[in-house]
């Protein structure tokens, strides 16, 4: 049997979010310490991380938030040296013309908008054109609740 190869990096930065969605599987109410660009730097750094994973994937809470984004766009600039490709989970509030071009520079490669009722169609529509125009493949996930 051959030992499975880690491909993919998921780094839970913290627990802070712009929204306070019930069903969030994240949602915590302690105020636990987000990690630090440092502390993921040498997770990064490790041979086996160097050496098989393709991707890091960047989650939280809501990682274009403050006080993560500076963290974020640190952990996209270090990954796109290393030639890893990068993704960002996201609501997606943040990601206005200027945000989505400062993840652009930073290296970021793709983004998974989580969208949430009230979303409309044409609101959808008009954030997949958005993340076209700078270059990133529309990825949506949209959850479903009893209230949504």
């Amino acid at each position: 049997m051959q030992t499975p190869i880690l491909k993919q990096l998921k780094i839970a930065l913290g627990y802070d979010c712009n929204r306070d969605c019930g069903f969030c599987l994240q949602l915590r109410k302690d105020k636990s310490p987000f990690l630090d660009f440092s502390s993921v730097k040498k997770v990064m750094e490790e041979p086996m991380v160097i050496e098989n994973v393709d991707r890091i994937i960047l989650t939280g809470g809501e990682p274009t938030y403050y006080p993560y984004l500076e963290t974020t766009l640190s952990i996209i600039e270090l990954a796109h040296q290393m030639g890893k490709e990068t993704c960002v989970f996201t609501n997606g509030d943040m990601l206005d013309a200027n945000g989505l071009s400062t993840l652009k520079k930073a290296g970021l490669t793709r983004l998974r908008v989580s969208l949430y009722d009230p979303f409309s169609v044409f609101d959808t529509k008009r954030l997949m054109r958005r993340l076209k125009k700078y270059g990133f493949p529309a990825m949506a996930k949209y959850t479903v609740t009893k209230e949504t």
